[in-house]
């Protein structure tokens, strides 16, 4: 009986050992199946690769061609004379009507005429206006120089300034005249001939003082 009880005893310890075994192997299992699981969703990893072209098209379901990116080769579409890489907009007749280089935007009409440009001039951030044939009529800008903001107005010359130091206006014959204020207050009118030499000047001192002043073509003091 002992006997019989002792191997009874041996019996049950190797299957509690043996059922402890496939519990650790199941464990195991649901890890190694887990790993397995959460390895499959990671994002693959890959080498780098590089797509190489000299020009990319972009097209509509009909095959008509609405952007190009490409080296700018048009100077009519380059912004502030930028031939670098350009991003173009047609619309559904082919017209240029935006485009996007390394120095700035610009923007079209219907007819494929430049009517705002958005970039650099001089080093400096400009707004530019064209009218219906495409020449530059006005320019607003913050100056690299004064760093200040400016407007320009033009018909091919410059037709008025305005900035915070400066009020002038110019003639189609050369001369000009502009309101000017320095640094210490004081304000002065300016009036100069096409050889811009000052020929008239009327101030106003920092204290309000008045002075008057009028100078030949060689730019002698008149008396008043």
């Amino acid at each position: 009986m002992n006997q019989e009880g002792g191997g009874l005893t041996l019996r049950v310890e190797q299957l509690e050992r043996e059922n402890r075994w496939w519990k650790l192997l199941g464990v195991l299992g649901v890890i190694g199946f887990l790993g397995i699981v959460v390895m499959g969703q990671a994002p693959p990893q890959k080498g780098a690769r590089t797509i190489e072209a000299e020009r990319f098209v972009l097209r509509g379901p009909r095959g008509e061609t609405f952007a190009v990116l490409e080296m700018q080769s048009d100077p009519r579409l380059a912004v502030n004379a930028s031939m670098g890489p350009a991003l173009i907009f047609y619309d559904r007749h082919h017209t240029a009507r935006a485009t996007m280089g390394e120095r700035g935007f610009g923007f079209f009409d219907d007819q494929g005429r430049r009517r705002v440009a958005l970039g650099e001039l001089l080093d400096s951030p400009a707004l530019t206006l064209y009218d219906q044939d495409g020449h530059e009529r006005a320019t607003l800008a913050v100056g690299s120089l004064s760093g200040g903001p400016s407007m320009t107005l033009t018909d091919g010359n410059i037709l008025a300034s305005l900035s915070p130091r400066l009020v002038g206006l110019f003639a189609e014959n050369g001369t000009s005249g502009g309101v000017v204020r320095l640094s210490d207050g004081s304000l002065q009118l300016d009036l100069r001939d096409r050889a811009d030499q000052q020929r008239a000047m009327v101030g106003l001192e920092a204290d309000g003082t008045p002075h008057f002043v009028l100078r030949d073509k060689d730019g002698r003091r008149l008396a008043p």
